[in-house]
């Protein structure tokens, strides 16, 4: 019977099963790092891992949440300030979301490897809806803060949502794009996005 633990002990054992399951995620991936895995790189039994995991598919997700919030931190809040907007700075902000998917070896094991659907069959349907209603919730409060300042008011906020999903969409397709072209190709794209939501600005 696993034994029980802390709450001290349990937060720190969530925070070294974090640390290793992100270093054995990024080099062998989701679909060969096993629970066995795991444990050994954490140092408990592997009855104690579904203490607090109840698979390594929700630990994954757990970390991919803890990166997404880095990215989300890591913004320059001026990108995002509507008094502060410009072509340079959209484009800056668009092209500093691809840079930290292409730098960091979470992501590209995940896409790599398709993880995303595995997730999806094996995680709790209400897993998924919760952290696609979390990134909503970022979008939607980034789009206000636009409008709030007269830019694409006629977008509704999930339609944002949803255009910030077809960029990560898009990262996954790199090799399909072509990854010689596939800066050149963003950089298009991205210039024609900050030219239209410039364009949408009414003054008070």
């Amino acid at each position: 019977m696993p034994r029980s633990f802390s709450p001290e002990e349990s937060g720190r054992i969530r925070a070294i099963l974090m640390r290793e399951g992100k270093q054995l995620f990024s080099s062998s991936g989701l679909k060969k790092t096993t629970v066995d895995d795991l444990v050994k790189a954490a140092g408990i039994a592997k009855g104690s891992f579904y203490k607090f995991y109840p698979s390594k598919e929700m630990l994954y997700m757990e970390i991919i949440e803890s990166e997404e919030r880095t990215l989300r931190e890591g913004l320059s809040l001026d990108l995002l300030d509507g008094g502060n907007l410009n072509k340079e700075t959209i484009r800056t902000f668009f092209l500093s979301f691809i840079d930290f998917l292409e730098t960091e070896p979470l992501f590209l094991k995940m896409f790599s490897e398709n993880a995303l659907e595995q997730l999806l069959i094996k995680l709790p349907e209400e897993k998924v809806q919760e952290h696609m209603n979390r990134d909503e919730e970022w979008s939607d409060s980034l789009i206000r803060s636009w409008q709030a300042s007269g830019y694409l008011a006629e977008m509704e906020p999930d339609v944002f949502a949803a255009l910030m999903r077809s960029i990560f969409i898009l990262f996954t397709q790199k090799k399909v794009i072509g990854e010689e072209q596939f800066q050149g190709a963003l950089g298009f794209i991205f210039d024609a996005m900050a030219h239209q939501i410039i364009a949408t600005r009414r003054l008070p």
